[in-house]
């Protein structure tokens, strides 16, 4: 790894971008065949669908066969589904539903039985063609319309059809559950055309360019009129039926109505199956189109990289190898002569103009040494490997009085050789004694201890406005005077700390700061001692119980707040101690008073403890009379159950008894005026059982 970054940094300009710019393709030709593979998965996924509906195609001619009632187109319809399903059957493990379906056309069922494996032949395709996974929301309505909706509206049409064949002439008379059965299947062709339109709807709604609209909204009201005029001829039949209208013509009106409905729902399905058809021809087509400009605009870009690259690569190289040559004069310290490119607005413009800056750098740099060195700060510079790099002549004397110190342990040491050398070369020498106070990351304070001197060294670090380190400074102050005075101060204040005010710093040999710290701490602990004695003085009379005591002296500030503190607490003390005793008197009469009336409390609740049993006995006793109650409840529900199942079989055996009131009428004409009656309530009884039915199942 580490060869080929060593090789990588020795590059030209002109390789190193061209890696760069081949590293770079890399991710984006991963992109590319990942964006191409989801296009083609997703123009497979699409043309499966197209598959499926050509599939759904050949079912549906079978379902309007049989809505029509044409066996031939039924036995035509399915050689097409066969040979269809020889092909897709496999891919879409719609086999077996197919193969019922064929089961039911060619084993004479009836027309219902052969809708409902057509409707399941129907699903299984659509599941195993993606038709029902489809993502667009103009699609997918279609799609639920053809493949869900359409089958079960013409399963209703079906399924009237077949109840009504029951009021054919020459059939036997109908009887109520038939009835029933035509009145619930009657309902059914409204509901489902309604959602069969809400799909459309739907559909046209979520279409974004308006052609299904265009398409769907005349087929949509076509059907809807026509479900209505089947709808009426199913109602009309009924009427007929209640009043013993004319039954044979209301039939012929129902087929005919229903003829015409299929074959207009045959057009509407196949208005559906061409817009589907035609919106998903349009995704593939859009997907093709967006893949192949995809690609050819990322054929492009590859090209003007390429181009860009030889560009910039030439762009670069010139003018960087003119810089180059700049910079090296300066590193010979010749700061003379014209700096190249000046002008440059770019990179190689701004390295131009730093150079030129450095010319002017130079001559202020000498200006700061000379500085330096005439400063009395001992100051000390390091590259960022802590290699020394400069030393202020102040540093330079103070070294050079603790040569002896130094060289006692090393005896080559010289202040001169320490130029270029790590700082090792001297804090390691035997003669040094180093401690490490404190490390900040941006600060670091080190003590050194040698010939008798202490040295404190703040090692700062220096950054570029970037924030990287590009080295330290190292300042020296000689320490050994004040650290002497502050160990006289801490002793102060450690005895201080521990409660002793009686030390004092001696004044001997102080100036200036140090001087006046020393003044100033004795001040404080004169007073403090004082205060402290005098406050102490007066917690002692309070601990031998004498609250008469207080202090004479005053303080200002805090120990002036301590002093009346302690002068408040002592005076408050007294009365409370002289309240306490008043008030021992009073609670011990208060005592004997609770004693009494705690007898008294006694005896009440022993009386209230009886009447509490009698209670619960009287609770009990209502308990019980609550359980008998609820069973009385419960039989009653029982005997109400009974009696609803007698009523129902009081009512089987009416409808029972008037059929047999019509076979009396037959075998007797002498109670010929009895009959008729009998008759008429009969066909009453049965026109109220149609019309409930039918308002229950419209309502339902």
């Amino acid at each position: 790894m580490s060869r080929a970054v060593t090789l990588f940094t020795n590059l030209r300009i002109g390789p190193k971008i061209a890696i760069v710019m081949a590293a770079l393709l890399v991710p984006l030709a991963m992109m590319t065949y990942l964006f191409v593979v989801q296009v083609n998965k997703d123009i497979s996924f699409a043309r499966s669908e197209l598959s499926g509906l050509g599939y759904l195609d050949k079912v549906w001619s079978v379902m309007l066969a049989v809505g029509r009632n044409d066996a031939a187109g039924v036995s035509e319809g399915m050689v097409a589904v066969r040979a269809k399903g020889s092909e897709l059957d496999a891919a879409f493990k719609s086999g077996p539903a197919v193969q019922d379906l064929a089961t039911a056309t060619s084993s004479g069922r009836s027309r219902a039985d052969i809708v409902s494996s057509g409707t399941k032949a129907i699903q299984a395709i659509a599941d195993g063609s993606n038709l029902t996974l489809d993502p667009d929301l103009d699609s997918f309505y279609l799609m639920d319309a053809l493949s869900v909706r359409a089958p079960d509206l013409l399963a209703a049409i079906i399924e009237v059809q077949t109840a009504a064949r029951a009021f054919a002439p020459g059939a036997k008379k109908a009887t109520g559950s038939e009835y029933f059965t035509f009145a619930s299947a009657s309902t059914r062709p409204e509901r489902r055309a309604g959602a069969l339109m809400r799909a459309a709807r739907s559909a046209v709604e979520k279409s974004t360019d308006g052609s299904v609209g265009r398409a769907l909204t005349p087929a949509i009201e076509r059907l809807n009129g026509r479900v209505a005029g089947f709808n009426a001829a199913s109602v009309a039949l009924a009427k007929a039926v209640e009043a013993g209208g004319d039954v044979p013509a209301s039939l012929a009106a129902l087929d005919a109505a229903e003829s015409a409905l299929v074959a207009d729902f045959g057009s509407f399905s196949a208005t559906v199956r061409s817009e589907l058809a035609r919106l998903l021809d349009a995704r593939i087509s859009g997907l093709q189109s967006e893949m192949y400009g995809k690609l050819g605009f990322m054929a492009l870009c590859l090209l003007i990289s390429l181009v860009s690259v030889i560009l910039v690569s030439r762009s670069i190289g010139g003018p960087v190898g003119e810089v180059v040559s700049v910079i090296r004069r300066f590193q010979a310290g010749d700061y003379g002569g014209a700096v190249p490119h000046i002008e440059a607005t770019n990179e190689v413009g701004e390295i131009a103009r730093a150079l030129r800056s450095m010319q002017d750098l130079g001559a202020k740099n000498t200006r700061t040494l000379a500085a330096l060195d005439g400063s009395p700060t001992m100051l000390m510079i390091s590259d960022p490997n802590e290699h020394i790099v400069y030393m202020s002549a102040a540093l330079r004397r103070f070294i050079e009085r603790l040569l002896p110190a130094f060289r006692a342990h090393r005896a080559d040491f010289s202040v001169d050789g320490l130029i270029g050398q790590h700082i090792d070369a001297y804090r390691k020498n035997p003669g040094l004694k180093r401690e490490l106070i404190s490390d900040t990351g941006d600060l670091r304070k080190v003590r050194y201890e040698v010939g008798g001197r202490t040295i404190l060294v703040d090692m700062a670090y220096i950054k570029d406005p970037s924030g990287v380190r590009i080295g330290h400074t190292l300042e020296w102050r000689d320490m050994t005077a004040e650290l002497e005075a502050e160990a006289e101060i801490a002793s102060v204040v450690s005895a201080a700390g521990q409660g002793d005010f009686s030390h004092r710093i001696p004044l001997d040999g102080k100036q200036g700061f140090v001087r006046d710290i020393a003044v100033g701490l004795n001040t404080v602990s004169t007073t403090v001692e004082a205060a402290m004695r005098a406050f102490a003085d007066a917690m002692a009379a309070v601990a031998a119980g004498d609250l008469t005591h207080t202090m004479a002296a005053r303080y200002a500030g805090v120990f002036g707040e301590l002093q009346s503190g302690i002068d408040e607490t002592i005076a408050r003390l007294a009365e409370t101690v002289a309240t306490i005793q008043t008030t021992a008197v009073d609670v011990s009469s208060a005592a004997r008073e609770i004693n009494s009336g705690a007898d008294d409390l006694s005896r009440r609740t022993e009386e209230q403890a009886s009447s509490l049993e009698e209670t619960a006995a009287t609770t009990e006793q209502l308990a019980a009379s609550v359980k008998a109650s609820a069973q009385s409840s419960r039989l009653a529900v029982d005997l109400a159950n009974q009696a609803m199942s007698v009523a129902q079989r009081g009512g089987e055996i009416v409808t029972r008894a008037v059929e047999a009131m019509a076979r009396i009428e037959q075998a007797s004409k002498k109670i010929t005026d009895i009959t008729g009656v009998i008759d008429d309530i009969a066909f009453q009884t049965n026109l109220l059982a149609l019309n409930a039915a039918v308002e229950a199942a419209r309502a339902g």
